[in-house]
């Protein structure tokens, strides 16, 4: 029944991307987080079989938030969410059929961090255009690209942190209960936290002396 109810919430959710794109991404973000905790995991197989449903539907709201992204007028935000999704997409097809999670290292999900950071600057800055110069596309794009291979890593190459029953496995928590997930949470979204202040701040300095 669970699993029933969730099936119909990650369906339903990711929908809202079409009317509040950034509330809509959170929301599925969240959920996507969230859900691990009502599956049972006894045995590796427990654990493949949720792996493959809950890569299904991370693909699923990426797709929603993959054709928003045809309406940015800017150009280079576009073609990075197009490939973006579509490198992702492909690693999922391959990981369904050879359920190695070591792969999605290889492919991993940097949509949903380029869309958030787009969306969030449009937003506060008012402005269409985020990749402007050369330095700016750089700056973004590391700060979102290398703290989410190294989560990617740590998820789904360490399989951390453990739980009783499997070797190691993945527990995702929606806000850093303790010293480490404070720490992991900082590195994760701090880079791409910290450039995004800095970006919006350097436009509305701009926009003031015009």
């Amino acid at each position: 029944m669970e699993v029933l109810v969730l099936t119909l919430l990650r369906l339903l959710i990711p929908l809202t991307i079409l009317r509040w794109p950034i509330l809509g991404m959170l929301a599925s973000m969240y959920l996507d987080l969230q859900d691990f905790n009502y599956f049972t995991i006894r045995t590796d197989q427990d654990m493949a079989n949720y792996q493959s449903w809950d890569k299904i539907f991370d693909t699923y709201y990426l797709a929603i938030a993959f054709y928003v992204s045809f309406s940015w007028k800017d150009k280079i935000a576009k073609k990075l969410s197009i490939f973006s999704f579509l490198y992702r997409a492909t690693g999922v097809l391959i990981f369904l059929f050879i359920q190695s999670r070591t792969l999605l290292l290889f492919f991993p999900n940097l949509s949903e961090n380029l869309f958030l950071f787009y969306l969030i600057f449009r937003h506060f800055t008012k402005k269409e255009q985020l990749y402007t110069t050369m330095k700016v596309a750089i700056i973004v794009v590391a700060s979102v690209v290398i703290p989410k291979i190294i989560a990617e890593f740590y998820l789904h190459v360490l399989k951390s942190p453990p739980i009783p029953g499997l070797d190691r496995t993945v527990i995702s928590a929606a806000f850093p209960t303790s010293q480490e997930g404070l720490i992991l949470y900082s590195l994760y979204i701090g880079p791409a936290i910290f450039a995004l202040i800095w970006l919006i701040l350097v436009v509305k300095k701009a926009s003031a002396k015009s």
